[in-house]
Protein backbone atom coordinates (compact mmCIF):
# COMPACT_ATOMS: atom_id res chain seq x y z
CA UNK A 1 0.00 0.00 0.00
CA UNK A 2 1.71 3.83 -1.26
CA UNK A 3 0.91 6.60 0.19
CA UNK A 4 -0.24 9.22 -2.71
CA UNK A 5 2.35 11.67 -3.13
CA UNK A 6 0.48 15.20 -3.40
CA UNK A 7 1.28 19.20 -3.00
CA UNK A 8 0.43 20.68 -0.33
CA UNK A 9 0.39 24.55 -0.43
CA UNK A 10 2.51 25.84 2.56
CA UNK A 11 2.28 29.80 3.69
CA UNK A 12 5.66 30.50 5.07
CA UNK A 13 6.56 32.98 8.09
CA UNK A 14 9.57 34.13 6.38
CA UNK A 15 9.84 37.68 4.74
CA UNK A 16 5.92 37.59 3.79
CA UNK A 17 7.24 35.05 0.94
CA UNK A 18 4.91 31.80 -0.28
CA UNK A 19 7.35 28.39 -0.62
CA UNK A 20 5.80 25.27 -1.40
CA UNK A 21 6.18 21.84 0.41
CA UNK A 22 5.84 18.37 -0.72
CA UNK A 23 3.83 16.20 1.64
CA UNK A 24 2.38 12.53 1.23
CA UNK A 25 -0.72 10.74 2.43
CA UNK A 26 -1.10 13.78 5.01
CA UNK A 27 -4.30 14.24 7.10
CA UNK A 28 -6.78 15.50 9.62
CA UNK A 29 -10.03 15.15 11.13
CA UNK A 30 -12.92 17.51 9.82
CA UNK A 31 -15.81 17.71 12.13
CA UNK A 32 -17.54 14.88 11.56
CA UNK A 33 -14.78 12.68 12.36
CA UNK A 34 -13.77 11.70 9.24
CA UNK A 35 -10.22 12.12 7.00
CA UNK A 36 -9.59 15.16 5.09
CA UNK A 37 -6.01 16.56 3.49
CA UNK A 38 -3.80 18.65 5.35
CA UNK A 39 -2.73 21.57 4.29
CA UNK A 40 -0.13 22.95 6.88
CA UNK A 41 -0.81 26.61 6.80
CA UNK A 42 0.79 30.03 8.79
CA UNK A 43 -0.73 30.48 12.39
CA UNK A 44 -0.69 33.38 14.81
CA UNK A 45 -1.37 31.31 17.87
CA UNK A 46 0.79 31.66 20.93
CA UNK A 47 3.20 29.50 19.33
CA UNK A 48 3.75 30.69 15.82
CA UNK A 49 4.43 27.36 13.92
CA UNK A 50 4.62 27.37 10.26
CA UNK A 51 2.34 24.30 10.19
CA UNK A 52 -1.10 24.64 11.20
CA UNK A 53 -0.76 21.07 14.17
CA UNK A 54 -2.40 18.70 14.75
CA UNK A 55 -1.75 17.03 11.02
CA UNK A 56 -1.42 13.34 10.59
CA UNK A 57 1.25 11.61 8.53
CA UNK A 58 1.01 8.03 7.25
CA UNK A 59 4.26 6.30 6.93
CA UNK A 60 4.70 3.09 4.71
CA UNK A 61 3.88 -0.32 7.28
CA UNK A 62 2.01 -1.03 4.45
CA UNK A 63 4.35 -2.22 2.28
CA UNK A 64 4.97 -5.50 4.94
CA UNK A 65 2.43 -7.73 3.77
CA UNK A 66 -0.19 -8.35 6.02
CA UNK A 67 -0.04 -4.75 7.83
CA UNK A 68 -1.12 -1.69 7.13
CA UNK A 69 0.52 1.96 7.03
CA UNK A 70 0.48 3.92 10.43
CA UNK A 71 -1.78 7.31 10.73
CA UNK A 72 1.11 9.55 12.83
CA UNK A 73 -0.68 12.83 14.55
CA UNK A 74 1.60 15.54 15.58
CA UNK A 75 0.16 18.28 17.78
CA UNK A 76 3.12 20.03 17.53
CA UNK A 77 7.13 20.05 16.21
CA UNK A 78 8.54 17.46 17.37
CA UNK A 79 11.17 17.73 19.88
CA UNK A 80 12.94 14.06 20.61
CA UNK A 81 14.26 12.29 17.07
CA UNK A 82 15.81 9.06 17.36
CA UNK A 83 16.69 8.24 13.66
CA UNK A 84 17.64 4.98 11.90
CA UNK A 85 17.80 5.73 8.50
CA UNK A 86 20.76 7.44 6.48
CA UNK A 87 18.54 9.48 4.47
CA UNK A 88 16.03 11.05 7.15
CA UNK A 89 19.12 11.08 8.78
CA UNK A 90 21.00 13.61 6.11
CA UNK A 91 17.64 15.30 5.32
CA UNK A 92 17.13 16.32 8.92
CA UNK A 93 20.99 17.52 9.26
CA UNK A 94 19.96 19.80 5.97
CA UNK A 95 16.41 20.55 7.83
CA UNK A 96 18.40 22.42 10.67
CA UNK A 97 17.25 20.04 13.51
CA UNK A 98 20.08 17.69 14.61
CA UNK A 99 20.07 19.37 18.23
CA UNK A 100 16.58 17.57 18.48
CA UNK A 101 18.30 14.34 17.52
CA UNK A 102 19.15 12.00 20.65
CA UNK A 103 19.82 8.84 19.54
CA UNK A 104 20.75 7.51 15.95
CA UNK A 105 21.39 4.17 14.16
CA UNK A 106 25.05 2.71 14.74
CA UNK A 107 26.20 3.44 11.15
CA UNK A 108 25.09 6.92 11.54
CA UNK A 109 25.92 7.81 15.24
CA UNK A 110 29.62 8.00 16.02
CA UNK A 111 32.63 6.99 14.26
CA UNK A 112 34.02 4.49 11.61
CA UNK A 113 35.47 1.34 12.89
CA UNK A 114 38.83 -0.31 11.53
CA UNK A 115 37.84 -3.63 9.05
CA UNK A 116 41.04 -4.89 11.42
CA UNK A 117 41.13 -3.98 14.72
CA UNK A 118 37.40 -3.20 14.93
CA UNK A 119 38.42 0.18 16.84
CA UNK A 120 36.67 3.50 16.20
CA UNK A 121 38.74 5.81 13.47
CA UNK A 122 38.76 9.23 12.96
CA UNK A 123 36.48 9.11 10.38
CA UNK A 124 32.32 9.81 11.31
CA UNK A 125 30.02 7.19 10.12
CA UNK A 126 28.09 10.64 9.04
CA UNK A 127 28.79 14.42 9.54
CA UNK A 128 27.19 15.93 12.29
CA UNK A 129 26.43 12.61 14.07
CA UNK A 130 29.78 12.39 15.57
CA UNK A 131 28.55 13.11 19.50
CA UNK A 132 25.05 11.13 18.51
CA UNK A 133 24.19 8.49 21.02
CA UNK A 134 23.61 5.20 19.24
CA UNK A 135 21.02 2.52 19.57
CA UNK A 136 22.06 -0.50 17.47
CA UNK A 137 22.17 -1.54 13.90
CA UNK A 138 20.61 -3.83 11.54
CA UNK A 139 21.32 -6.87 14.26
CA UNK A 140 19.43 -5.35 16.82
CA UNK A 141 18.66 -1.86 18.47
CA UNK A 142 18.94 -1.48 22.39
CA UNK A 143 15.10 -1.63 23.11
CA UNK A 144 15.30 -0.28 26.42
CA UNK A 145 17.79 2.83 25.42
CA UNK A 146 15.04 3.57 22.87
CA UNK A 147 12.22 3.64 25.30
CA UNK A 148 13.82 5.61 27.86
CA UNK A 149 15.32 8.51 25.57
CA UNK A 150 11.15 9.09 25.04
CA UNK A 151 11.28 10.45 21.99
CA UNK A 152 8.51 11.95 20.05
CA UNK A 153 9.35 10.04 16.67
CA UNK A 154 11.14 7.04 15.84
CA UNK A 155 12.22 6.99 12.66
CA UNK A 156 13.44 3.67 10.74
CA UNK A 157 13.46 1.53 7.90
CA UNK A 158 10.05 -1.16 7.56
CA UNK A 159 12.54 -3.99 7.45
CA UNK A 160 15.08 -3.37 10.26
CA UNK A 161 13.02 -5.52 13.20
CA UNK A 162 9.42 -5.91 13.35
CA UNK A 163 9.92 -7.63 17.02
CA UNK A 164 11.56 -4.54 18.29
CA UNK A 165 9.12 -2.18 16.31
CA UNK A 166 5.93 -4.37 18.19
CA UNK A 167 7.83 -3.51 21.45
CA UNK A 168 8.31 -0.55 21.40
CA UNK A 169 5.19 0.39 20.00
CA UNK A 170 3.54 -1.40 23.30
CA UNK A 171 5.72 0.94 25.02
CA UNK A 172 3.68 4.37 23.19
CA UNK A 173 7.00 5.18 20.87
CA UNK A 174 5.57 6.43 17.75
CA UNK A 175 7.48 4.94 14.74
CA UNK A 176 7.66 6.60 11.31
CA UNK A 177 8.82 3.51 8.97
CA UNK A 178 10.24 4.19 5.46
CA UNK A 179 9.37 1.75 3.15
CA UNK A 180 11.09 0.77 -0.17
CA UNK A 181 12.26 3.69 -2.07
CA UNK A 182 12.19 2.56 -5.60
CA UNK A 183 12.25 6.70 -7.26
CA UNK A 184 13.06 9.52 -6.35
CA UNK A 185 9.82 11.08 -6.17
CA UNK A 186 9.54 9.03 -2.74
CA UNK A 187 12.31 11.00 -1.28
CA UNK A 188 10.78 13.95 -2.40
CA UNK A 189 7.83 12.95 -0.28
CA UNK A 190 9.92 12.15 2.45
CA UNK A 191 11.26 14.75 2.92
CA UNK A 192 8.17 16.64 2.99
CA UNK A 193 6.87 14.62 6.34
CA UNK A 194 10.12 15.19 7.72
CA UNK A 195 9.21 18.93 7.01
CA UNK A 196 5.67 19.04 8.65
CA UNK A 197 6.66 16.89 11.59
CA UNK A 198 9.53 19.13 12.72
CA UNK A 199 8.08 22.68 11.22
CA UNK A 200 10.86 23.18 8.76
CA UNK A 201 8.70 23.61 6.07
CA UNK A 202 10.54 27.02 4.19
CA UNK A 203 14.17 24.24 4.67
CA UNK A 204 12.16 21.50 3.70
CA UNK A 205 10.68 23.70 0.44
CA UNK A 206 14.49 24.75 -0.70
CA UNK A 207 15.58 21.49 -0.29
CA UNK A 208 13.09 20.45 -3.02
CA UNK A 209 12.99 22.62 -4.97
CA UNK A 210 16.92 22.20 -5.35
CA UNK A 211 16.38 18.44 -6.13
CA UNK A 212 13.09 19.62 -8.68
CA UNK A 213 15.37 21.71 -10.17
CA UNK A 214 18.30 18.96 -10.93
CA UNK A 215 15.60 16.89 -12.04
CA UNK A 216 13.70 19.07 -14.82
CA UNK A 217 17.56 19.64 -16.02
CA UNK A 218 18.23 15.96 -16.47
CA UNK A 219 14.47 15.59 -18.18
CA UNK A 220 15.62 18.51 -20.73
CA UNK A 221 18.81 17.36 -21.82
CA UNK A 222 17.28 13.44 -22.38
CA UNK A 223 14.35 14.72 -24.07
CA UNK A 224 17.15 16.58 -26.67
CA UNK A 225 19.75 14.32 -26.37
CA UNK A 226 18.33 10.90 -25.74
CA UNK A 227 18.66 8.19 -27.76
CA UNK A 228 15.53 6.21 -29.49
CA UNK A 229 14.16 3.52 -26.93
CA UNK A 230 15.29 1.11 -29.07
CA UNK A 231 18.97 1.88 -29.21
CA UNK A 232 19.25 3.85 -26.03
CA UNK A 233 22.46 2.48 -24.00
CA UNK A 234 22.48 -0.80 -21.51
CA UNK A 235 23.72 -0.11 -18.69
CA UNK A 236 24.72 -2.05 -15.71
CA UNK A 237 26.05 -0.96 -12.40
CA UNK A 238 27.90 -3.00 -9.20
CA UNK A 239 26.37 -2.94 -6.27
CA UNK A 240 28.39 -4.53 -2.84
CA UNK A 241 31.48 -7.03 -4.65
CA UNK A 242 31.55 -10.02 -2.45
CA UNK A 243 34.70 -11.02 -4.61
CA UNK A 244 36.88 -8.33 -6.48
CA UNK A 245 38.91 -11.75 -7.60
CA UNK A 246 35.72 -13.15 -9.48
CA UNK A 247 33.79 -9.75 -9.75
CA UNK A 248 30.68 -11.30 -7.56
CA UNK A 249 28.25 -8.55 -6.75
CA UNK A 250 24.94 -7.88 -5.19
CA UNK A 251 23.55 -5.03 -7.67
CA UNK A 252 20.08 -3.52 -7.96
CA UNK A 253 17.56 -4.67 -10.76
CA UNK A 254 14.28 -3.13 -11.22
CA UNK A 255 12.05 -1.80 -8.85
CA UNK A 256 14.87 0.14 -6.99
CA UNK A 257 16.27 3.75 -6.52
CA UNK A 258 19.27 2.84 -9.22
CA UNK A 259 16.81 1.55 -11.84
CA UNK A 260 14.75 4.77 -11.59
CA UNK A 261 17.90 6.70 -11.94
CA UNK A 262 19.11 4.61 -15.02
CA UNK A 263 16.10 5.03 -16.74
CA UNK A 264 15.53 9.05 -16.02
CA UNK A 265 18.96 9.49 -17.15
CA UNK A 266 17.94 8.30 -20.72
CA UNK A 267 20.03 4.76 -20.61
CA UNK A 268 18.36 0.91 -19.77
CA UNK A 269 19.15 -0.73 -16.69
CA UNK A 270 20.60 -4.34 -17.69
CA UNK A 271 18.88 -6.50 -14.82
CA UNK A 272 15.32 -4.56 -16.04
CA UNK A 273 16.10 -5.71 -19.50
CA UNK A 274 16.51 -9.40 -17.80
CA UNK A 275 13.69 -8.95 -15.43
CA UNK A 276 15.09 -9.21 -12.29
CA UNK A 277 13.73 -6.82 -9.70
CA UNK A 278 15.16 -6.06 -5.87
CA UNK A 279 18.69 -6.57 -5.19
CA UNK A 280 20.59 -9.54 -7.10
CA UNK A 281 23.38 -11.57 -6.98
CA UNK A 282 24.99 -10.73 -10.01
CA UNK A 283 28.64 -13.12 -11.37
CA UNK A 284 31.31 -12.37 -13.77
CA UNK A 285 29.88 -14.72 -16.59
CA UNK A 286 26.67 -13.10 -16.16
CA UNK A 287 28.16 -10.08 -17.10
CA UNK A 288 30.48 -11.20 -19.53
CA UNK A 289 27.47 -12.42 -21.36
CA UNK A 290 25.22 -9.57 -21.30
CA UNK A 291 27.93 -7.25 -22.59
CA UNK A 292 26.39 -4.00 -21.50
CA UNK A 293 27.19 -0.79 -23.32
CA UNK A 294 28.09 1.38 -19.64
CA UNK A 295 29.58 0.04 -16.74
CA UNK A 296 29.41 2.02 -13.69
CA UNK A 297 31.23 1.68 -10.48
CA UNK A 298 30.00 2.67 -6.92
CA UNK A 299 33.52 4.38 -4.98
CA UNK A 300 33.45 3.19 -1.22
CA UNK A 301 34.47 1.11 1.41
CA UNK A 302 33.29 -1.65 0.30
CA UNK A 303 33.35 -1.08 -3.63
CA UNK A 304 35.86 0.31 -5.89
CA UNK A 305 38.49 2.81 -5.42
CA UNK A 306 39.34 3.90 -9.08
CA UNK A 307 38.24 3.11 -12.49
CA UNK A 308 41.64 1.43 -13.50
CA UNK A 309 41.42 -1.11 -10.27
CA UNK A 310 38.18 -2.16 -12.80
CA UNK A 311 39.78 -2.43 -15.54
CA UNK A 312 43.00 -3.76 -15.14
CA UNK A 313 41.23 -6.78 -13.92
CA UNK A 314 42.14 -9.76 -16.46
CA UNK A 315 38.33 -10.57 -16.37
CA UNK A 316 37.50 -7.60 -17.75
CA UNK A 317 39.48 -6.45 -20.10
CA UNK A 318 36.61 -8.13 -23.02
CA UNK A 319 33.60 -6.39 -22.16
CA UNK A 320 32.68 -3.41 -24.48
CA UNK A 321 32.06 -0.59 -21.92
CA UNK A 322 36.17 -1.40 -21.17
CA UNK A 323 37.14 -1.63 -25.09
CA UNK A 324 35.10 2.09 -25.61
CA UNK A 325 36.18 3.39 -22.67
CA UNK A 326 32.36 3.65 -20.91
CA UNK A 327 33.50 2.18 -17.11
CA UNK A 328 32.60 5.26 -15.23
CA UNK A 329 32.62 5.58 -11.23
CA UNK A 330 30.31 7.40 -8.68
CA UNK A 331 30.91 7.87 -5.52
CA UNK A 332 28.82 5.26 -3.36
CA UNK A 333 26.78 7.34 -0.66
CA UNK A 334 25.18 9.90 -3.68
CA UNK A 335 23.29 6.38 -4.41
CA UNK A 336 23.08 4.13 -1.49
CA UNK A 337 22.17 7.26 1.13
CA UNK A 338 18.72 7.56 -0.54
CA UNK A 339 18.53 11.67 -0.19
CA UNK A 340 18.37 14.34 -1.47
CA UNK A 341 22.07 13.61 -3.12
CA UNK A 342 20.51 10.94 -5.20
CA UNK A 343 19.38 13.91 -7.39
CA UNK A 344 23.35 14.42 -7.99
CA UNK A 345 23.25 10.85 -8.93
CA UNK A 346 20.84 11.45 -11.69
CA UNK A 347 22.68 14.13 -13.09
CA UNK A 348 26.09 12.64 -12.76
CA UNK A 349 24.17 9.73 -14.73
CA UNK A 350 22.77 11.73 -17.16
CA UNK A 351 26.62 12.88 -18.07
CA UNK A 352 27.58 9.51 -18.44
CA UNK A 353 24.82 7.72 -20.49
CA UNK A 354 24.22 11.32 -22.65
CA UNK A 355 27.92 11.37 -23.50
CA UNK A 356 27.99 15.09 -22.52
CA UNK A 357 28.02 17.59 -19.82
CA UNK A 358 24.34 19.02 -19.26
Amino acid sequence: MKKLFLFAGILLLLCGMSAAVFAGGKKESGNDGTAAPVKPSATTESKPYAVKYPVTLEDDLGVVEGKKNRQLTFNGPVKRIIVAEKGAALALKELGVLDRVVAAGQWIAGYKTDGLTNKPTDEPNMPGYENVAPIGGTTGIDVEMVISLNPDIYINLFSHNDQADQQLEKAGVPIYSIGEIENIEKILEIIGDLGVMTDRVAEASRLQSSMSGIIKKVENAVARYAQPDDKKPVVFMFGWVQDMATLQTWSPAGNTIVSDLISKAGGKSLAVEQGLTGWVEYSVESLLSADPDIIILPRGDWEFSSIEQFTSLELAKNLKAVKTGRVYIIDSHLIWDLSYKNAQALELLATFILGREL
